[in-house]
């Protein structure tokens, strides 16, 4: 019988609660090409509900969309990688940074 390479991991969960504001978080992923797992960790320094649209040319209609600011470093290509609480739980995904940010 065949194993599945996958049939002992444990899959993510995601928190019941909004984190709040100076958290600790810890990033993971896989940015700009590497193949080697990326982690990082800060703190939650903002959360606030913003106007949203995809782009200058998107054809999607503007929404309400809650953002929660962390200053943990995220490279380009992490995006859609999960920010974790102290349990392991997933409180937000990475999708958006600010130019010239530190």
């Amino acid at each position: 019988m065949q194993t599945l390479f996958f049939s002992d991991l444990v899959p993510i969960t995601w928190s019941d609660e909004l984190a709040s504001l100076r958290s600790r978080v810890t990033v993971r992923g896989y940015p700009l090409g590497g193949t080697g797992l990326s982690v990082t960790e800060g703190v939650i320094s903002r959360i606030e509900s913003k106007n949203y649209r995809l782009g200058p040319t998107s054809n999607m209609l503007p929404g309400t969309l809650l953002v929660i600011q962390i200053d943990a470093a995220i490279n380009g290509g992490n995006s859609g990688g999960p920010a974790f609480d102290a349990s392991d739980r997933v409180v937000g995904v990475a999708f958006q940074g600010i130019d010239n940010a530190q």
